[in-house]
């Protein structure tokens, strides 16, 4: 046990509804926390302010742990004004990670943003990432597409492009590489259509 954290100066106080720990360890002899306000109904349902619970090496990192067996919920903004943060995350240094292991994460508002380019200073960074293993659907009645560097579409099985109501598919200089004989290659930087 390291000597810098003295357990005993705990204090505790303990109702059969509720039990109030401070300065002690965990059990692993180790991580000492300043304060734990646990249920007296389910040891699983607590509150605790770590002082040196070390994380990817970080050190005296000051862990404030909730732990629920139940369902945690958080509801604000009764009395904010609209346009103004009701609920807000900020973290200083590393990452926000969000994990739901066997349910769905649902995001749902008026209008939702998703912005990446905070504190950006090389093209290394400012990258939205989209991965599903199984499918990606995307739909609006008006969805635009802009690349001002590079659009690239790759498929390694079918591709397949229906578009029902266009006239005309300006696309400059392009190149068209298909195995299959109902896809037409450009003319004059125009992608012809094609009937199968």
């Amino acid at each position: 046990m390291s000597d810098k954290y003295k357990s005993e100066f705990c204090i505790n106080d303990g109702t059969p509804d509720r039990i109030i720990e401070t300065g002690k360890y965990w059990p692993d002899k180790t991580t000492f926390f300043a304060y734990k306000l646990t249920s007296g109904y389910d040891p699983d349902h607590y509150l605790s302010f770590d002082v040196n619970r070390k994380y990817a090496g970080s050190q005296e990192s000051g862990w404030t742990l909730f732990n629920t067996p139940g369902t945690f919920q958080v509801k604000a903004g009764i009395k904010t004004p609209d346009n103004s943060g009701a609920i807000n995350f900020f973290a200083e240094n590393g990452d926000v990670n969000i994990t739901c292991l066997n349910g769905d994460i649902r995001l749902k508002a008026r209008n939702i943003h998703l912005d990446a380019s905070l504190n950006v200073k090389d093209n290394r960074n400012g990258i939205v990432h989209i991965k599903g293993s199984e499918k990606v659907s995307i739909h609006a009645p008006t969805i635009d597409v802009e690349a001002k560097r590079m659009l690239r579409v790759v498929s390694s099985g079918n591709f397949v492009l229906d578009i029902k109501n266009v006239s005309e598919l300006n696309t400059g200089m392009c190149k068209a590489f298909s195995n299959s004989s109902s896809l037409k290659p450009p003319v004059n930087g125009m992608l012809q259509n094609y009937t199968k």
